[in-house]
């Protein structure tokens, strides 16, 4: 897909550009209106790599609503018990 830009807007939001010329878009810079550049990416990308960044460009259009890829929570360490004050103890104490 390709896109034209003037040199100002360029400049102005460069790191975008160069972003949506990373994900595979090609950029077309224009002087005047004539077109005098082309950004484009290097290495042509896969295409998993390239459709993955075409879901995320309409996810973050609002176009689409990816699924959430659910994983099963963590359990958090038991507590290990120790002799002495709680640490919240001594941190109210070191505030006196």
């Amino acid at each position: 897909m390709s896109k034209t830009v003037g040199i100002r807007e360029l400049k102005t939001h460069l790191s975008r550009y160069v972003r949506e010329v990373r994900d595979g878009d090609e950029i077309l810079v224009t002087d005047r209106g004539r077109i005098i550049a082309r950004l484009s990416p290097v290495e042509p990308r896969s295409e998993t790599a390239r459709l993955q960044g075409l879901l995320l460009k309409l996810s973050a259009e609002g176009q689409i609503i990816l699924p959430r890829i659910h994983k099963k929570a963590a359990r958090p360490a038991k507590r290990k018990k120790m002799k002495g004050t709680s640490f919240s103890d001594a941190v109210l104490e070191d505030r006196r």
